[in-house]
């Protein structure tokens, strides 16, 4: 055990330093992040040669024609119309959206509307209401330019999620993505209770009756109450009306209830246009037009690379020293 409090020791060390090597050596200013685009057809034309030359050392030729590879190689290069993929990995509070508008203003400078064509591959469960507002705000730019937009989901469009997929043109998920969850919710603990039992009062004061409803650590008056779930009904009514604005083929009444569905199962109630894996989509897409996958490279300052390998080995250590001490007790 001596040797896990050396290590926390050490972690709490590290940490300051890397507080204070934030506050000293940090970026003062906050610059406009350099967009990136990614030719996939050129790596999937590198590939498609690999496969061919081999096939062709291996079986002589391919369906009797050796010169399938180079025609085939021309058919995934040489195209007008150009495909640009967004990646959008959306957590509680969709901090993701900031990195999500600088990649589609970077998009829509470039574009050709009425020809090319913007691809968003989305997961996310939802999150804060006004996070996924923007969010959704932002995939709406693309259409207002006149460029089809599509959503590809493989793994979960939920909620705030789904906000943001439905405003697509076309929405593609896999059989067993997640869909749905058309609700609001709103939970926390409310402590005031266990205050009161320690003879502590909790006071809140507001101009405007309406500024605070309920909360944490205050007693939760009925009429508090009612105005809170006001609000709730309010945003879910703005939800639905979203998604009959977006998706009028969507019977909203019956998908609102806050479930969740398979895609499978989405398809009936036309959450989504087809289902298939975003793999299976790209590919096609390189058959008819250059396609670019657009992103924001990852920065971050020497120390903070070195302080992340640091604590990275300090974890795993730390695991390894648990894992063996629990198996002592064990035994």
């Amino acid at each position: 055990m001596l040797s896990l409090f050396i290590i926390l020791d050490i972690l709490i060390v590290l940490a300051i330093l890397f507080f204070l090597g934030n506050m000293f050596f940090g970026k003062k200013e906050k610059k406009q992040p350099r967009i990136r685009f990614s030719y996939i057809n050129e790596k999937h034309r590198d590939f498609l040669s690999d496969l061919t030359k081999d096939l062709n050392e291996k079986e002589g030729k391919i369906l009797g024609k050796k010169k399938i590879a180079k025609e085939d190689i021309k058919k995934v290069t040489k195209k007008t119309k150009r495909t640009f993929i967004i990646k959008f990995k959306g957590g509680v509070f969709a901090e993701e959206v900031e990195a999500l508008r600088h990649e589609i203003t970077a998009v829509l400078m470039i574009a050709k509307p009425g020809v090319d064509d913007v691809v968003v591959k989305l997961n996310s469960p939802g999150g804060t209401v006004n996070g996924y507002g923007l969010a959704s705000s932002q995939l709406q730019r693309i259409k207002d330019k006149g460029l089809k937009l599509t959503v590809l989901i493989d793994q979960v469009a939920a909620s705030g999620g789904y906000m943001m997929a439905s405003v697509a043109n076309q929405i593609v998920a896999a059989p067993f993505a997640y869909i749905g969850s058309v609700g609001v919710v709103s939970e926390f603990p409310n402590f005031s209770k266990l205050i009161e039992k320690f003879g502590v009062e909790w006071k809140t004061y507001t101009a405007g009756e309406s500024k605070r409803d309920v909360g944490q650590f205050g007693k939760i008056t009925p009429d508090a109450e009612k105005r809170h779930n006001k609000k709730l009904a309010d945003i879910h009514m703005l939800f639905k009306k979203h998604i009959k604005t977006n998706r009028p083929q969507v019977n909203v009444d019956k998908i609102a209830t806050g479930e969740v569905w398979t895609a499978s199962e989405a398809l009936n109630m036309k959450l989504v246009d087809n289902i298939k894996v975003s793999d299976e989509y790209v590919l096609e897409q390189i058959v008819t037009s250059n396609v670019y996958n657009v992103y924001t490279p990852e920065t971050k300052s020497r120390l903070d690379k070195i302080l992340e390998s640091v604590f990275g080995v300090m974890a795993r250590q730390i695991k390894a020293i648990w894992v063996e001490s629990q198996s002592q007790n064990i035994m």
